[in-house]
């Protein structure tokens, strides 16, 4: 009987602290204006989702005539280099 109890006391408990942590993911911390200019990501680091330095084909979200405009090189990625000097060149 008091393993029963024990074991249910367990189960409730952990089944509080998995609430409380679902509850919280949602959760976005209050920043101030020059904190949240600092969080806030370029439009490369946006699209860079792998952070590997390179946006692929499968990471872009425009058309494909503005990635192979982009991409001057033609290696199907394109390089922070080409996003810079393809956004000042538009």
């Amino acid at each position: 009987m008091k393993r029963a109890i024990i074991v249910i006391g367990l189960i409730l408990i952990g089944l509080s602290v998995s609430a409380e942590a679902q509850r919280r993911v949602g959760r976005v911390p209050r920043v101030n204006r020059v904190e949240r200019n600092t969080l806030r990501l370029n439009g490369f680091d946006r699209l860079d989702l792998n952070r590997d330095g390179y946006i692929s084909y499968f990471e872009w979200r425009g058309n494909r005539r503005r990635f192979i405009q982009l991409d001057f090189n033609n290696d199907r990625r394109i390089s922070r280099s080409e996003w810079r000097f393809g956004r000042r060149r538009r």
